[in-house]
């Protein structure tokens, strides 16, 4: 016995949503990094290194405490 197609299309966006979520989650630091790197090399013309790698590094540990 098969799914409904309403059943089907609930399942896929509910599939969809997750992994939408989990990709805005890992990525999400890495694109603000990114942007600040960018804006620090325009404005000051040398990139805090020590700042760009905290902020890849305290979102990441904090993702893995929580799962």
């Amino acid at each position: 016995m098969g799914l409904s197609e309403q059943a089907k299309g609930f399942i896929n966006n509910v599939v969809a949503g997750a992994v939408w979520d989990g990709i805005k989650q890992l990525w999400a630091p890495v694109v603000l990094a990114a942007m600040v790197a960018v804006w620090e090399k325009i404005k000051h013309g040398s990139l805090d290194w020590v700042a760009i790698v905290g902020m890849f590094y305290l979102p990441h540990s904090c993702l893995l405490e929580l799962s």
